[in-house]
């Protein structure tokens, strides 16, 4: 056996240092590698795909992407073919010792440090909304940030371009000197890869947990706090109430619920603390658990090398060193290998959207063509979204093209006719480009086809909103689809935040929000 595998055999750890070439990495390195590279590279394709992050972030999320590929590919292919072949190629050219244990140990450090700006900017987000809104960094600014930090990593790694050589067939520094620059590289290591990385992460970790906590703690006090004064107020007042104040307190509990849903809704989604209609907040939940698996993963062979430089230099034998060492390396490459997986189990939106893409993509395959019938994304009705070139129309419940606005109500020959194609008379019809502001706080999947003005209804005056009810129950009037019957206007909506919108569109709902969700 060669001495990769154990040299003694009557030292325990020979044995153990067998089992693990002849078993162990006969599987775990080929299983490790597929999947980290995989793993990584469908992942960089969905995060360009999905547009779920924004360009900041999303140049943090590649880079770690970028560096597991890299770091999988170079040291995980190394480790696999050192004990396949017994043969380790970095011991037979000087250049290639050089380069390969530099640039191996450099993507460790790229990796690090982009999950640690990822890190610190989330916690930053997170710890002051506003002022991150305010001070928002720029893409060129962060772009420069990774260019002097992809260079300044160059430093820590210059030691194995210029001191490593291959001696007697073992890539390692000179023989005279080896111990001194063996503690260096490790000081190095653990500095850079350990120490700075770690510490930045625990911190932005902890500053994220103790922000949501404190949160979450408020609101539940505020919420306990006003269910027992309401309680307390009904109980000792309640004799004093009449029926005329009940429809008073009902308009001011509805005004309330509303103001408070306008003002969660009024912060921008990249910037909201916590909550559902944030649409960046799973990001939060991805980042600490990327955090924690990198330090479950990396902490021992940091330690580790730690211990064997400055601990225990010399009592150990080598095929205990090999064991050790080998069995440590091996659990950071679950790091490199899995961080992808928590952006499916982390991140709701983005598993979600993995799902549509996939689906979509199969039916382009299968059907040998792009669906024409609908353009589905993912809305966030508190930002502006300048929809631009959407020419497919939807075939469903539509006005048809002869309404001239004056009737809003639909007879049953209309309907019948509706559900025709409509995409002769679209085409025909340019399209400019629709601005859809909401701040509202829904969020749902829809289709969008825009008709000619003629096809838009036409508001009345004020003074003719201001008639009597009857007249309005027998000629409804042609304002917001929102406040039109139900049966009137099925599908079509308007801006629901205020009827004088000056953008009318029409969305086809294919999951219809819920009632408290369309509060003006």
């Amino acid at each position: 056996m060669h001495e990769f595998c154990g040299s003694n055999s009557s030292d325990p750890y020979a044995k153990r240092l067998g089992f693990l070439c002849d078993y162990f990495w006969i599987w775990y390195m080929p299983l490790i590698i597929s999947i980290g590279l995989v793993g990584n590279l469908l992942c960089v394709v969905f995060l360009f795909k999905s547009r779920l992050f924004a360009p900041n972030m999303l140049l943090w999320l590649v880079s770690i992407c970028f560096g597991d590929i890299m770091t999988v590919a170079m040291e995980g292919v190394w480790i696999s073919y050192k004990f396949h072949h017994l043969v380790d190629f970095r011991d037979y050219n000087i250049y290639v010792c050089k380069i390969h244990t530099a640039f191996s140990h450099y993507f460790f450090y790229f990796s690090a440090y982009m999950q640690c700006f990822l890190s610190i900017e989330r916690a930053y987000i997170v710890l002051r909304p506003l002022r991150a809104r305010r001070n928002s960094s720029s893409l060129k600014k962060n772009i420069c940030l990774h260019i002097c930090t992809s260079l300044l990593l160059l430093l820590p790694v210059s030691i194995y371009l210029v001191y490593w050589t291959v001696e007697d067939s073992n890539c390692s520094p000179p023989r005279g000197e080896k111990d001194k620059y063996h503690n260096t590289s490790t000081i190095i290591q653990s500095t850079v890869w350990g120490l700075i990385p770690l510490s930045i992460m625990i911190t932005a970790t902890v500053i994220i947990c103790c922000s949501i906590c404190n949160i979450n703690n408020t609101f539940t006090k505020s919420s306990s706090s006003g269910s027992s004064n309401k309680s307390r107020f009904f109980n000792t007042n309640k004799r004093h109430f009449s029926e005329v104040n009940t429809p008073s307190l009902t308009n001011e509990r509805s005004s309330k619920k509303r103001f408070r849903a306008h003002s969660v809704s009024t912060v921008p989604s990249g910037f909201q603390r916590h909550g559902g209609s944030d649409n960046s907040a799973h990001l939060t939940t991805l980042l600490v658990c990327m955090n924690i698996w990198y330090l479950i993963t990396n902490f021992p062979f940091l330690s580790y090398l730690l211990y064997t430089n400055f601990v225990a230099r010399n009592n150990l034998s080598k095929d205990k060193h090999r064991f050790f060492f080998y069995l440590t390396r091996s659990l950071c490459f679950l790091n490199y290998s899995f961080d992808w997986f928590f952006y499916c189990v982390a991140g709701r939106i983005f598993r979600r959207r993995v799902i549509q893409l996939m689906h979509r993509y199969f039916h382009m395959c299968f059907s040998g063509r792009r669906s024409r019938t609908e353009h589905t994304l993912f809305y966030d009705s508190r930002r502006t979204t300048d929809l631009r070139k959407i020419s497919s129309v939807q075939k469903t419940t539509f006005l048809h093209p002869s309404y001239d606005g004056t009737n809003t109500r639909l007879n049953s020959t209309s309907r019948s006719a509706s559900n025709m194609s409509l995409q002769s008379f679209i085409d025909d019809t340019p399209k400019p480009p629709v601005k859809i502001t909401s701040r509202t706080c829904f969020k749902w999947k829809f289709s969008i086809s825009f008709a000619p003005k003629n096809l838009v209804p036409k508001r009345k005056s004020k003074k003719k909103e201001t008639s009597t009810s009857s007249t309005a129950a027998q000629e409804p009037t042609s304002q917001c689809p929102v406040h039109q019957p139900q049966e009137t206007f099925t599908r079509l909506y308007h801006c629901p935040v205020h009827c004088n919108c000056k953008h009318v569109y029409y969305i086809i709902n294919h999951h219809h929000p819920s009632s408290n969700c369309l509060q003006e």
